[in-house]
């Protein structure tokens, strides 16, 4: 009986013992499945490297928000609003717009060509006017080098180039201006907005004497309908910017305008989220949310 109950026990005791190491195995077979964890047996130290290549972005900067090549905000996008002409220009002040451009592989030397232009600098922008027009398609490139990891890429020779394009259009040609079916977030029934250029009257210079332009214009945006109120707001401060597809505006809002929030147009469905008041209806400052279609 002794014998009996001495086997039991080592059997047991083996039994426990399997299955703690069983146990502690799983662990560390688990733990070592991460290629990104040094402690691990698997452990890759190329994993998610990637050889010297060239990234850039190219986007709207404005004169109040880029200061001392200090990025504080970049619209990005392909397609821009082209000056009207020598005369009058979308990028007078106070709603001057740079076009910046910025190197997004860190530490590399960079070397940009636009135009007959070279520019070392890694983020740098330009003021594009002419007396003759800038309609059309540019080309920018950027070259980069930077030390490559030979242990992980012993072919790579350190530099890069790419090359992108960006277009200028009148404004009245943007893809983002436009008529847009949306429902506003908190609402069952959907509405109508728009996006328009607009004008100063003829002979009128006042922020509220407008017009909607039907040809390019050197007003700025519309937007219309954007409380969902039928009103029209014609000035979004000095701090917006806008391109073919995205309009921001930041905190400094002037009258009864939207003063912080982004809209944007993607595969035409707009998208907006911004936060405003009324003063002359005396609405309080509230958040605004909406997602619709291009209809026309």
């Amino acid at each position: 009986m002794k014998k009996f109950a001495t086997i039991l026990f080592l059997f047991s005791a083996l039994s426990l013992c399997s299955l703690i190491l069983i146990i502690a195995q799983g662990c560390c077979k688990e733990k070592c499945h991460d290629i990104s964890n040094p402690e691990c047996e698997n452990y890759d130290p190329c994993n998610g490297k990637i050889p010297v290549k060239a990234f850039m972005k190219i986007g709207v900067v404005n004169s109040y928000m880029f200061v001392n090549g200090v990025e504080s905000t970049f619209n990005e996008d392909s397609i821009f609003c082209a000056p009207v002409d020598d005369k009058g220009s979308l990028f007078w002040e106070p709603h001057r717009q740079y076009l910046g451009f910025k190197c997004m592989t860190p530490g590399a030397k960079t070397k940009w060509k636009l135009g007959s232009e070279i520019i070392t600098d890694s983020l740098f922008a330009r003021i594009f006017l002419s007396n003759k027009g800038i309609m059309g398609k540019y080309t920018v490139s950027l070259m980069i080098e930077k030390e490559p990891s030979l242990h992980c890429f012993p072919l790579d020779d350190g530099k890069d180039t790419l090359e992108k394009t960006f277009t200028f259009l009148p404004n009245v040609e943007l893809p983002i201006m436009g008529v847009y079916k949306v429902l506003f977030e908190g609402d069952k029934d959907s509405s109508v907005v728009e996006i328009r250029p607009w004008a100063f009257q003829e002979g009128s210079f006042g922020q509220k004497n407008f017009k909607i332009a039907t040809t390019q214009s050197n007003g700025t945006v519309a937007l219309i309908n954007f409380r969902n109120m039928k009103d029209t707001f014609t000035n979004l401060g000095l701090v917006c910017t806008y391109t073919g597809h995205n309009i921001q505006f930041g905190d400094d809002a002037l009258y009864n305008t939207p003063s912080k929030g982004s809209i944007k147009l993607n595969h035409g469905i707009l998208t907006a989220e911004y936060w405003s008041d009324h003063q002359l209806k005396n609405i309080p400052y509230r958040k605004y949310k909406f997602k619709g279609r291009k209809i026309q």
